[in-house]
């Protein structure tokens, strides 16, 4: 995903303000430091700015010598094949497909090695040996490196639930409750 900094909002509103237009939208600054309480909320703070970003290089209203000034100045951080698929996806006016591109190209990256990402959702928390030992699990049932994200979800009772691309693995103490109860309710009928 592009990497949009402060110091490229500031190119972006000294652009702006060059062209001296009551009518041209501007981006809000984000602040330098920002106190961050987890890798969530970095995420949709990211994307947010991201969202925001696309939005204004898609505005018709933005003159073209703006958004080049901000993009000559994002693009020349990144990679020359990515900087130019960026002004190739402005210059047709389909840039808000760039996260969708990004997702898809880092699953195919993903893919190629071998890496599979799990969401797993556990009654209490994990210490560091559970946690490893949870990722070498997970690795072995699947053949792949594993990159594990853990939630609390206290409701679940106990045990856990993963999810690893379109499989799911149940082993929730309230899951098995369920199961329990159906049984008994089968065999009292």
């Amino acid at each position: 995903m592009l990497s949009l900094r402060p110091a490229h909002v500031a190119v972006l509103n000294t652009a702006l303000n060059r062209e001296a237009s009551e009518d041209v939208p501007s981006i809000p600054e984000i602040p330098g430091r920002v106190a961050i309480s987890s890798p969530e909320e970095y995420d949709r703070r990211a994307n947010e700015a991201v969202d925001k970003y696309i939005a204004f290089l898609d505005n018709r209203r933005v003159p073209g010598e703006a958004k080049r000034a901000f993009l000559t100045q994002v693009t020349g951080e990144l990679p020359v094949l990515t900087g130019n698929l960026v002004k190739l996806l402005e210059s047709k006016r389909r840039l808000s497909l760039l996260p969708q591109i990004a997702e898809s190209f880092q699953s195919m990256l993903d893919e190629h090695n071998n890496i599979a990402h799990a969401e797993v959702l556990t009654a209490v928390s994990l210490d560091e040996d559970q946690r490893n030992a949870l990722t070498s699990r997970l690795s072995e049932l699947t053949g792949k490196q594993v990159q594990v994200e853990i939630h609390e979800a206290p409701e679940i009772l106990g045990g856990l639930v993963a999810r690893i691309g379109d499989r799911l693995i149940d082993g929730s103490a309230k899951t098995k409750l369920l199961a329990l109860k159906r049984q008994l309710a089968r065999a009292t009928r």
